[in-house]
This record gives structure tokens, sequence and C-alpha cells, in this order.
């Protein structure tokens, strides 16, 4: 195995890694050769690839502004995501599906950021929802050391517009209860985890101490938590609450 690092943008959840919101736009530039029909009644734009399969819609609203609605849509013919722009910028509200046609993503778009609420693939209830808010910070960088893990997470500097989780996100069980809810330090960092090759799968292995030089891992963009974080049962009883100083774990609380 190569020693390189692999550049994965990922989200720290309690539930694990989920995605980064990176609030980009599915590439379109794979439908430039495809055929576009015009339907001028309607003003939209009907994409189909070599099959003669419909994979996109362009809705034009305003074409002064580049104010329009996109639709990309699954072989069987599914939408798999929706969203309206204008100048080039997110507006109203974006949706992504599964295949099979369940909600798995929705944002709310506004001036100063957009709610996310992700949903749980096998059941379409949501699994977290929470609010991204415009970010730019152009000062230097620092550093927070966990002890217990060995981490060291670096701010992740931002020249333009990006985005970081700011006031209270929420997190639900599959069967709609409140799993966990808490605010995170309203900066993305990044942190360095080292891989190992196992039978041809890349393997995140424990650090051993600050000192390690790591030649082969995962480079994260991660959300560190702030405050107090509080975690219930399926059954909606509080089991635990943990106290978060400067992105680290400070002190834990069982019920």
């Amino acid at each position: 195995m190569k020693n390189i690092f692999l550049i994965i943008l990922l989200q720290y959840s309690i539930n694990g890694f989920a995605q980064y919101p990176i609030h980009e736009k599915p590439f379109e530039d794979v439908y430039a050769n495809y055929p576009h029909i015009l339907d001028s009644v309607s003003n939209t734009e009907y994409v189909y690839d070599d099959s003669a399969i419909l994979v996109c819609t362009i809705e034009w609203i305003d074409t002064s502004q580049f104010h329009r609605r996109v639709t990309h849509y699954f072989g069987n013919g599914n939408k798999s995501d929706e969203y309206v722009e204008k100048n080039h910028e997110y507006c109203d509200t974006l949706r992504r599906w599964t295949r099979s046609g369940l909600l798995a993503y929705m944002e709310i778009n506004s001036d100063t950021g957009f709610l996310s609420i992700d949903f749980w693939n096998e059941t379409g209830t949501i699994f977290q929802w929470g609010t991204y808010s415009h970010y730019s910070d152009i000062s230097g960088s620092y550093i927070i050391r966990d002890s217990t893990t060995f981490d060291i997470y670096e701010s992740e500097r931002c020249n333009t517009r990006c985005f970081v989780p700011t006031g209270t996100w929420f997190m639900f069980h599959e069967n709609g209860v409140l799993e966990s809810e808490g605010k995170y330090l309203p900066q993305a960092f990044t942190v360095k985890y080292p891989i190992v090759d196992s039978a041809g799968i890349a393997v995140v292995v424990k650090k051993t101490g600050f000192d390690e030089i790591i030649l082969s891992g995962i480079l994260c963009i991660t959300f560190l938590k702030d405050g107090a974080w509080n975690y219930y049962s399926e059954n909606g009883e509080k089991i635990r609450e943990e106290y978060y100083k400067g992105g680290l774990l400070k002190s834990t609380t069982h019920f």
C-alpha cells in the first residue's frame, strides 16, 4: 500500500463518521454532451443519457439571474436530488433521496447558512438535524491535543465562505426517539489517523503517542463537541451526560 494520505471529508457524530456537508451541487459536467431538449412552454430542459433515459431536468425560472430548479434522476426513474439555485448559490430547499424513493437528506437554505436534516435510510425517520452558518476565518491556526486518544486537532483555516455547526444539534434513534443533543465548537478541524493494510482493506488503528509519525493514514475534517451533551435510551430515558471544554471531554455522568 502506498504511503499517502487519503483525503476524506468527514463530520464526527456520536454514531461514528458521517459525511461532511460540502454544500456543493452535484457535478453536471457529465451531462454536458448528452442531448438537451428544451420545452419552450415550460422553459424546461430535459437531459437524456446515451440510452435515452431521463437523467436531469432544468427548469429555468429567470435566466438573467441564473435562477433555476435542477432535478436529477436514478435509472429507475426516481428522483435522486432536487435543488434551486440563484446566481450560482443554493436557495430554497435541497432534497436527496435513496434509489428506493426514501428521503435521505434535506437542507433549507437562507442568507446566513442552512438547516441540515439527515434521515435513516432504512426507515426514512430523522437521524439528525442542526444548523450550519457561514464562517470565514483568515487568522492563524491553533492546535488541540487529546491526551486520551493522542489525536491532534488543528483548526482548519477558511479563506472564503465556509460552513460550521451552530446552535444545538439533535440526533435520533431509528424509532424516532431523541438519542443525543448538544453543541459543537464553531470551527472545523483537521486530524490524522494512521491506517494499516489488512487483507487489502485499509483499517484505522489507535495511536500510541503524540510523537508517532504517521506515514500512511487518513486526513479528516471534523467538528469537536462543546459544553454539555445529553444522551438518551431508545425509550427516552436520560442515561448519560458528558461535558466538553475546548473540544475535549472533561467529565461524564451516568444515570
